[in-house]
């Protein structure tokens, strides 16, 4: 369990809440109970949040709730993305809303050698390797019991 466990906070997504209700798996939700937090939340405590992930989906449930109001996005991604109709559409809304996108670059690719330094780092008793073309070489190369987990299954952390 990671040490900051229990101050975090869990936002359910619309989409996930969706899939969880789809597929009445209600105890997906149950164990983050006592620490969900919803959009009215979000609005009420402005500038206490941040939200690390992909909420583009979610970016109108939080404009209607309230909770944007003295935030930004932070593109994070290639910027030819937002160039694609997803892209438009993301920043007409955001524009729409007078939410500022701050385009700040990664690469998106980590190198083996940065990745070893953050597997040192967290120690997991675990490794779930995602978006890569490689996954069988993690144990070997991390030394890590490696667990592959296929696209959009669900899975317990």
């Amino acid at each position: 369990m990671h040490a900051d466990w229990p101050r975090m906070r869990a936002f359910v997504p619309l989409h996930q809440r969706v899939k969880v209700k789809d597929a009445e798996q209600f105890d997906r939700v149950v164990v983050v109970k006592e620490r969900r937090v919803f959009g009215d939340d979000l609005a009420a405590g402005r500038g206490r949040w941040m939200l690390l992930g992909s909420y583009q989906r979610e970016i109108p449930h939080l404009i209607r709730s309230g909770a944007h109001r003295g935030g930004a996005v932070v593109w994070s991604m290639w910027d030819g993305y937002l160039d694609k109709p997803s892209g438009v559409r993301l920043r007409r809304l955001l524009g729409g809303a007078g939410i500022p996108l701050i385009h700040h670059r990664t690469s998106g690719h980590a190198r083996i050698a940065d990745l070893k330094l953050l597997v040192d780092a967290i120690a997991p008793s675990r490794l779930v390797p995602i978006h890569t073309e490689a996954p069988t070489m993690y144990e070997s190369t991390f030394g890590v019991r490696t667990v592959l987990e296929g696209d959009g299954a669900w899975w317990t952390v």
